[in-house]
């Protein structure tokens, strides 16, 4: 059961009977230790100059799992009274989190779903998925299938209501944005849906890779065989959920959304005993197919290397057929320094090595922790700009 709530001023509030569905809200989300993930979550807004957002918490794209959850932000007139002024760009925004495929939710990343709603002027949509040891990776990225299909037929239903002509099903642009284990399970879930359009096969959600116009990947993990052996020198290996969630560590290669880019195989189906792995078919629909993507990843961080972001630049590069590896200046780029940013020759895939970012600061400057907010506008530059 999901509760609408919309952020208003106090001096709005007294003014307001629609007191079943609005809330009144004055403080910036805090965790209690009376109310837990399970319960009704509680979200607590600051009154921000009269600025206005809708928030929609805990709709339910699917009834399959119990994380089939997601929080909804939209401009304050969005879904009744759409205008020129209204996000008039036709972007909307989905975000995966991270947290290791063990943690993470949706009401974590409040701020972000502020900031693209109230500040930007842009839907904006946070996914909860379901979490190791309640499920695997096969479970998560049909999750994030789900969620993906619900998301793009609410958005249609919102047009289709309001007569929006400025943003009909075809001229829409979704913005798909992953973090960390977020980034992972973008990248894959795109993959495997670009596959089950190749191989045919029989599902009920009926998006296809074309309606998603975007693809950011903030400090993710691509390679899986290669990053166990990394785990295995700092010796914290056998404590990594990452095989746990790929159901053993002679799995870790079947679910490495690089060498799936390579061997054209779906994720967990039968048609993988198959001889043929689609794999020219597979290259034809990538270039044809692949959204714009941006794969950002921090220099200063050793827990995920950068030669991740690396191995999946020249993966994505490869299939797709373009030359250069399209490397930015890691000597040199950083947050405020846009002219040695990256000068790829493949305009679809551009790879950002941030010589001052960690693992975190991609997304920390969306979450209300962060004090040099310098870092999340140059991140932001790279999500929403049109070049």
């Amino acid at each position: 059961m999901w509760k609408r709530y919309q952020a208003i001023d106090n001096n709005d509030a007294k003014n307001n009977n629609n007191s079943t569905t609005t809330t009144t809200i004055n403080n910036i989300f805090t965790n209690s230790s009376t109310t837990t993930l399970k319960e009704e979550k509680s979200i607590l807004l600051k009154k921000n100059n009269n600025k206005k957002f809708i928030l929609n918490i805990n709709v339910k794209y699917s009834n399959k799992r119990p994380r089939n959850t997601l929080d909804e932000y939209l401009p304050i007139n969005y879904n009744n009274n759409i205008n020129e002024n209204i996000n008039k760009n036709n972007k909307i925004i989905i975000f995966l989190h991270g947290g290791t495929f063990i943690s993470g939710d949706s009401s974590l990343y409040f701020e972000f779903g502020k900031f693209c709603s109230e500040s930007c002027g842009l839907p904006c949509y946070i996914v909860n998925y379901t979490l190791y040891p309640n499920g695997y990776l096969e479970e998560m990225i049909e999750d994030i299938t789900m969620s993906i299909d619900f998301i793009i037929n609410r958005v249609n239903q919102f047009n289709n209501k309001n007569n929006n002509d400025n943003m009909n099903e075809n001229n829409k642009e979704i913005i798909l944005v992953g973090h960390s284990a977020g980034a992972y399970l973008s990248i894959t879930t795109l993959i495997n849906k670009l596959f089950e359009s190749i191989i045919s096969v029989n599902n009920n959600f009926k998006w296809n890779i074309k309606e998603i116009s975007k693809l950011v990947l903030l400090s993710g993990v691509y390679d899986f065989v290669i990053h166990y052996e990394y785990e295995k020198t700092r010796n914290v290996h056998i404590l990594s959920p990452m095989w746990k969630v790929c159901k053993g560590v002679d799995k870790l290669k079947d679910f490495s959304p690089n060498r799936l880019l390579l061997e054209g195989k779906l994720i967990n189906k039968e048609d993988n005993n198959n001889e043929n792995n689609h794999e020219e078919e597979v290259n034809n629909s990538l270039k044809d197919n692949w959204p714009k993507t941006i794969i950002v990843h921090g220099q200063s961080y050793i827990t995920c290397p950068i030669l991740q972001s690396e191995i999946m630049n020249e993966k994505l590069k490869q299939v797709i057929g373009c030359s250069g590896n399209g490397n930015s200046d890691s000597n040199n780029n950083s947050s405020n320094d846009s002219d040695s940013m990256n000068n790829d020759c493949c305009e679809k895939i551009k790879f950002y090595a941030l010589s001052d970012f960690n693992h975190s600061d991609p997304i920390v400057g969306f979450m209300g922790i962060a004090e040099n907010l310098e870092k999340r506008d140059f991140i932001w530059n790279l999500i929403i700009k049109d070049e």
